[in-house]
């Protein structure tokens, strides 16, 4: 079995962790470890399905969202995810994905997870497996928990490297979503069997990641500022209904495309049923492929 990392409470450092697979030749394909299995690339549609019963800890809640403030103090209120299903599950995948990303051309929407970053949980197990493609990401396997709560760093440079390993901003991810502010989901998912079990996969409530709040001190910056947020959400009023708009417009011209084509069969029909012996058949061709000139017309019984 591969060796697993412990998070340091105290330290910033991330260690990288190694892995050692059985060579031993087998009649029967070996099962799948937390290194081999297939890793799931979650979109809006697969995380609109997954239950929201995966707290998120220690957020600030504005209302009808809540934002995680990385560059503000933590006070050792350290943003979390809390549910007593973790601390029963041997082994689990915690993933963090962008919630509301756009969609192509074609209407389907982008895999785009955030990295998970480094734990604050003292005595955690976890193995990291990164990922390539749009975006820095990378997630993580949990090893033996046993433990509801994990908290997680919440801005944070590496000593060495000088890569950020905890939260990234929201703001970029916009190239993501199509200037809508970005949402992000947490997901845990267990691994069972050498499988990964989405039928009983939790995650928490959508959150948005930003700097720090930007402080008003006098009267007229405050009207100011509740302007520019009257702005901002009719901003993101008019991008998601462009988004919607385009993607009805691909879906509109699919359907158009198969309308003609049907057009096209059934003037084939019309004109071969002319040529048919008098009878049944060419009756019912005949009156299945005629002109309707009366959208209200009914067949008579």
């Amino acid at each position: 079995m591969s060796s697993t990392s412990v998070s340091d409470y105290d330290s910033d450092e991330w260690e990288e962790t190694g892995s050692c697979l059985p060579t031993d030749a087998v009649s029967n394909p070996p099962q799948k470890t937390i290194h081999t299995i297939e890793l799931p690339k979650l979109v809006r549609n697969d995380l609109e399905k997954i239950p929201e019963t995966l707290e998120m800890l220690n957020l600030v809640d504005n209302g009808k969202k809540k934002d995680l403030y990385r560059c503000e103090p933590a006070s050792k209120q350290y943003p979390g995810c809390h549910s007593p299903v973790l601390s029963n599950l041997k082994a689990y995948l915690l993933q963090i994905c962008l919630f509301n990303s756009a969609p192509n051309k074609d209407g389907v929407f982008v895999f785009v997870p955030m990295r998970v970053p480094d734990f604050k949980t003292k005595g955690l197990n976890f193995v990291r497996r990164k990922q390539g493609g749009v975006s820095d990401k990378s997630c993580v396997f949990i090893m033996d928990g046993k433990t509801p709560t994990i908290h997680f760093k919440k801005k944070c440079v590496h000593k060495r490297t000088g890569k950020d390993i905890a939260f990234k901003l929201g703001k970029g991810f916009l190239s993501y979503t199509g200037g809508i502010v970005p949402q992000f989901t947490i997901v845990a998912i267990p691994f069972v069997s050498g499988k990964l079990d989405l039928s009983k996969a939790i995650r928490t409530p959508k959150f948005e990641v930003w700097s720090k709040r930007q402080e008003r001190h006098t009267a007229r910056t405050n009207k100011r500022h509740k302007k520019s947020s009257e702005i901002g959400k009719l901003d993101t009023n008019i991008a998601e209904a462009e988004i919607a708009l385009n993607a009805l417009n691909t879906k509109f011209q699919r359907i158009r495309c198969r309308n003609r084509k049907l057009e096209v069969t059934i003037g084939t029909i019309r004109r071969r049923a002319v040529s048919l012996p008098e009878g049944a058949s060419k009756i019912s061709y005949e009156y299945a492929t005629r002109e309707m000139t009366d959208r209200s017309e009914t067949a008579d019984i």
